[in-house]
């Protein structure tokens, strides 16, 4: 029986340090996949910003109308002096049917950019039209 026990122990350790080593890999693992979303999430951030800011959207009352932007507001800006800014480097296009706004960084690799696309709706002299935001972020 001394000799079954101590086979018993052998494997119950065998297990546990390979339970533990693999834990540990797979903890390895999972953090460079968390840093691959760092970018994805600051250009969401970054999308939220622009259609939320003052600087940018319909005003009422004092208050900004987060998702509706100002087509004046936006001619306004220019690329020295955009009212958005962020650490790192970024670009953010404002499109609708016939207009284009760009800022930030237009020298950005677009290939290795994390890209975010959001809905917004841009307010003209002669009306609403549905627009978009696309930031990247290098």
């Amino acid at each position: 029986m001394e000799l079954a026990e101590f086979m018993i122990k052998i494997i119950v350790i065998a297990t546990l340090t390979i339970g533990i080593l693999g834990m540990v890999l797979q903890s390895a693992s999972f953090e460079g996949a968390v840093q691959t979303y760092d970018k994805e999430r600051l250009a969401v951030d970054v999308a939220q910003a622009i259609s939320a800011a003052p600087c940018l959207t319909v005003s009422e009352n004092g208050d900004a109308r987060k998702g509706l932007l100002d087509s004046s507001k936006l001619n306004a800006q220019t690329q020295g002096s955009f009212c958005i800014s962020s650490g790192t480097v970024w670009s953010a296009e404002v499109s609708s049917v016939n207009n284009l706004w760009t800022f930030g960084n237009p020298e950005l690799n677009t290939q290795t950019a994390a890209k975010k696309i959001i809905p917004v709706a841009i307010m003209f002299p002669e009306g609403v039209r549905p627009g978009k935001i696309t930031v990247r972020i290098g």
